[in-house]
C-alpha cells in the first residue's frame, strides 16, 4: 500500500507480468479481488468465462488498452503478437 495507496481498500492488485510471443497466462481466477490489465506494449488477447458456464468472450488489446476482471470471474491472456 506504500507505493500504491490510490488502491487501499479497493479489491485491486497490480502485478508486472511479461509474455513472450505466442505464450498464455493460463486460466484462473482471484477470490479475493479484481484484476485490472493495462497493456504497454505489444497485442494480447484477453478472455473470461461467464460464471454459469453461458460463454466464453474475448476481447484484443493494443498498446495503451485496458481490461478488468471482475473478482471470482475465470480468465486468461495470451500474447498474439511478435514482441514481449
Amino acid at each position: 500500500s506504500g507505493n500504491s495507496p490510490g488502491l487501499v481498500g479497493a479489491g485491486v492488485a497490480i502485478a508486472r507480468v511479461t509474455l513472450q510471443p505466442g505464450a498464455m497466462n493460463l486460466p484462473h481466477y482471484h477470490p479475493r479481488g479484481s484484476e485490472m490489465l493495462y497493456l504497454v506494449r505489444g497485442l494480447c488477447r484477453v478472455c473470461f468465462v461467464e460464471e454459469n458456464g453461458g460463454g466464453r468472450f474475448c476481447n484484443d488489446l493494443k498498446a495503451g488498452e485496458a481490461a478488468v476482471f471482475p473478482q471470482g470471474t475465470i480468465h486468461h491472456q495470451q500474447n498474439f503478437g511478435k514482441e514481449e
